[in-house]
């Protein structure tokens, strides 16, 4: 099983139930992190910054279910399920995982134009 890496910009190789998953923070996670917030993008992209660890694993959970099959997933999965996947990482590899989740939303096409229009008003 490989071990958690950046695969592209805004992905990550994940291991979940013994192999290893590209997990995605793409336009489809950005909809259902903003859906979730009940925030638009920019006012989603602040939380972030400030936001409590388990908003942070919610995050991740969401990502993780978009991305892998349903049946390729453990039953029941769960944010703390992940928690003590991601727990169980070695230090560099779970700070692979939130450079890239931070930086996928940060990067996301609709946050940068967003932030453009911000900084020009």
């Amino acid at each position: 099983m490989k071990p958690v890496s950046e695969t592209h910009s805004g992905q990550i190789t994940l291991p979940i139930g013994g192999k290893s998953h590209t997990i995605r923070f793409g336009l489809k996670f950005v909809a259902a992190f903003t859906s979730k917030t009940g925030e638009g993008p920019a006012d989603a992209l602040r939380q972030l910054e400030s936001a409590p660890v388990e908003a942070l694993i919610e995050m991740l959970t969401t990502a993780i279910k978009l991305s892998v099959p349903a049946d390729k997933l453990p039953a029941g999965l769960s944010a703390d399920m992940v928690m003590d996947l991601v727990d169980a990482l070695p230090g560099d590899e779970q700070e692979t995982i939130w450079d890239t989740l931070l930086n996928a939303v940060r990067r996301n096409p609709i946050m940068r134009s967003l932030n453009k229009l911000t900084a020009a008003q």
